[in-house]
């Protein structure tokens, strides 16, 4: 996006403020739900960053990636260190929100590795659905305000 249309878009602002925020807020709301705990989340989201940035799941399904085999999950896990300095995060909050992820059956650890568990991909689903409403409100909003109008 230009500088023009970010400008364009923060001139609008007042016009499309209920739309983005109601997203923002209506995603926030969904993480306290499921999870109750944004540091938890926070931790959780970078793990399954790592995962869905390998370029071998890019190109798949959510089908095909629910038939990736125990071993293909762990495939380039991160750790505690990566996660804290990725998140801005006190790496012993993210350690103790990674044991409780990992309690959790969310996330798998293999000796420092933590990477998206079977019951963590299944989980993610929770929040794909509200993410993907957040980009939808938010794209909408970003539209009614192109080529120099504000709605």
């Amino acid at each position: 996006m230009s500088g023009s249309e970010l400008d364009q878009l923060e001139r609008c602002y007042p016009a499309i403020a209920e739309r983005l925020i109601t997203g923002v807020l209506d995603f926030a709301l969904q993480v306290r739900r499921d999870m109750g705990d944004v540091d938890k989340w926070i931790v959780f989201t970078e793990i399954s960053l790592r995962f869905y940035n390998r370029p071998d799941v890019r190109g798949l399904t959510i089908e095909a990636l629910h038939a990736l085999d125990d071993m293909a999950m762990r495939i380039a896990g991160t750790n505690v260190r990566s996660i804290a300095e990725a998140s801005g995060m006190a790496r012993e909050t993210v350690r103790r929100k990674a044991a409780e992820l990992v309690r959790d059956g969310w996330v798998d650890q293999t000796g420092s590795s933590l990477s998206l568990s079977r019951l963590g991909l299944q989980n993610a689903g929770l929040f794909r659905r509200e993410l993907i409403r957040l980009a939808q409100c938010s794209h909408a909003a970003v539209q009614s305000c192109r080529h120099g109008r504000c709605p």
